[in-house]
């Protein structure tokens, strides 16, 4: 009987277009997932696919869930394109934790940067629209005062004077 509780205390997690398996501890992805918390309710909801998640990215996010920093299993560096689909991943399953973690990161990057005289992190176009599509307009990315890249009207021209509504 043991052996059943302890099954129905884990859920799958199907991620990527290959149903890449993560195995989580139900209670602890539920008390930071407002998502999982709504999604697994049920003792009987014992798995979920995102087939549109990456494998790595779900990797990165489970890392953070068991050992409270990001880890691959590989020596890999993350960049900053990882940490943005992270920072989408904890937006879309609701985890606020997980967001502020990922930020932080972002935060501390750009300012390491910045310190070290460099000009900083420069999104690219596709990274900012990326973040645009996948997050509503008060999402912390979209509001950084100190990350121009951010602001991509101001850039490539897409505001000027005689577009103005004042």
């Amino acid at each position: 009987m043991k052996g059943r509780d302890s099954l129905s205390d884990t859920i799958k997690i199907l991620v990527g277009p290959l149903y890449q398996v993560f195995i989580i501890d139900r209670v602890r992805i539920c008390a930071i997932s407002s998502y999982f918390a709504t999604t697994f309710t049920s003792a009987s909801t014992l798995q979920v696919i995102h087939p549109d998640v990456e494998p790595r990215i779900f990797e990165l996010a489970t890392s953070w869930l068991h050992k409270g920093v990001f880890t691959l299993e590989s020596f890999e560096v993350i960049g900053l394109e990882q940490l943005i689909d992270v920072y989408l991943l904890g937006d879309l399953i609701g985890c606020h934790t997980l967001k502020n973690y990922t930020m932080d990161l972002i935060q501390h990057s750009i300012c390491s940067e910045v310190r070290r005289g460099r000009p900083g992190i420069r999104l690219s176009l596709n990274q900012i629209r990326k973040i645009f599509a996948n997050t509503v307009t008060t999402t912390p990315p979209r509001t950084l005062p100190s990350v121009p890249s951010l602001q991509p009207w101001y850039r490539i021209g897409w505001y000027s004077e005689t577009n103005r509504r004042d």
